[in-house]
């Protein structure tokens, strides 16, 4: 088999197995054998191999020994510890941006992705909200030029996506406002970057409260 197919199959099994775990297809804690999980895609095991070792590495499945891969959940430590992580990362970014300045240009694409947010939010559909709410910020990093920390960013974000979709789901209210991201993008825009960085902390830290919120009152042991 020629080296593109393989790769492209390792691909399709990567993208089928992460879609089903962030859109809780695959529960949390769902567990399989290798040669179950390669019956499941239709798929051979060496692929499907390969992609449960990526999606070990970006924290989203565990692989035990004999017994296959474990899909993992989060528990409110996780959600706080991601938030903590997020909150840095994105400030940091904020910051950078602002300071180096932003041009006409990437204004105007990145306000392309708040009506999204906004539409989703008056539409009350939050899969919706939650993919243009991960889109803008996940923008935010790619600006910023540095490879490794927009990857970084975008495994946390995966990570705790399907423990954000849960609870949007539970509460029916989003864990943010874009009214939030219009301010620190305002920020960033004037060049305030010292503003930029303590908006986009303050709100990442005032969505982990909410979500920590909704956790226990969901009476969740994990999501």
């Amino acid at each position: 088999m020629p080296q593109k197919q393989k790769l492209k199959r390792v691909v399709d099994a990567y993208d089928r197995l992460k879609t089903d775990i962030l859109t809780s297809k695959l529960s949390p804690d769902f567990q399989a054998p290798e040669p179950e999980i390669a019956d499941m895609l239709g798929m051979s095991r060496t692929p499907v191999r390969e992609a449960l070792i990526r999606l070990q590495s970006e924290g989203l499945v565990d692989l035990v020994p004999r017994r296959g891969a474990r899909v993992k959940s989060l528990g409110v430590d996780d959600i706080e510890e991601l938030h903590e992580i997020l909150a840095s990362l994105e400030a940091e970014v904020c910051f950078q941006l602002a300071s180096r300045g932003i041009t006409l240009a990437e204004i105007e694409e990145l306000n392309s992705f708040l009506a999204p947010i906004s539409d989703a939010e008056l539409a009350r559909d939050f899969e919706s909200w939650l993919e243009a709410d991960n889109r803008l910020r996940m923008k935010l990093f790619q600006m910023r030029g540095n490879g490794r920390l927009e990857h970084v960013a975008q495994t946390l974000i995966d990570q705790l996506h399907r423990g954000r979709m849960t609870l949007l789901t539970f509460a029916r209210e989003p864990d943010c406002s874009v009214s939030e991201m219009e301010t620190v993008l305002a920020a960033v825009y004037s060049g305030d970057a010292q503003r930029a960085a303590k908006l986009a902390a303050g709100y990442r830290h005032s969505a982990r409260k909410v979500l920590v919120e909704r956790f226990r009152q969901a009476k969740l042991l994990s999501v």
